[in-house]
């Protein structure tokens, strides 16, 4: 890898999906990616990285102002590590597509997560499903959202909410003039049905 920085500085895709990546080897990986400027693509997905290793890909993560997407989804990063990642975010403004799914954020990291986004103003998916956040998470997200009028998809999904929570999430639709397509697969019927009725107008409502 440390080869690889040197001898292709203008690298614009990493994929190292499914690989047994650990905190070590995220940690590893993390110093050589700071000499790649020009990444646009990063696939870290399927791997076992958790709040060390993700300490170390935001710091590299915020030499990318190019970046466009980041896939960490089905990682061990829970809130702590989550944290990490969102709080960088907001240095990457032309990020189209980002995949935190099954992770266990918690709140404290939508929260992160949430403050970046305002900045985010390119994104077009989001994917959070299976992030275990709860009602204060969903405010945060909630705030944030109307700034990404590009988003085209939104993944919620096997997530549990109150109806607070949901009241929140509702009243952020109107400004997602872009959106096609949300997905609540796995949150429960009450929900389905009020949310229906708040994006009536929706093209694809996946339950």
């Amino acid at each position: 890898m440390s080869k690889t920085s040197h001898v292709y500085p203008s690298l614009t895709a990493l994929r190292l999906r499914d690989n047994n990546i650990s905190d070590i080897g995220a940690t590893a990986i993390a110093e050589r990616l700071q000499h790649l400027t020009g990444l646009r693509d990063l696939d870290l997905s399927h791997n076992y990285i958790a709040y060390e290793g993700a300490e170390h890909l935001a710091v590299a993560i915020a030499n990318f102002p190019s970046l466009t997407k980041l896939e960490l989804q089905k990682n061990v990063l829970a809130d702590d590590g989550g944290q990490c990642i969102a709080k960088r975010l907001h240095l990457c403004k032309k990020l189209k597509y980002i995949d935190l799914s099954e992770n266990g954020l918690g709140d404290s990291a939508l929260g992160a997560l949430g403050s970046s986004l305002e900045q985010c103003s390119a994104l077009t998916q989001l994917n959070l499903s299976s992030s275990e956040f709860w009602e204060e998470g969903m405010a945060s997200l909630s705030r944030s959202l109307p700034h990404c009028s590009q988003l085209t998809g939104l993944d919620l999904s096997v997530n549990i909410l109150s109806e607070r929570g949901f009241d929140f999430f509702t009243r952020s639709l109107p400004s997602l003039i872009s959106l096609k397509q949300i997905n609540l697969f796995g949150m429960g019927i009450d929900s389905m049905v009020r949310c229906f009725f708040s994006c009536f107008a929706l093209p694809e409502v996946i339950h």
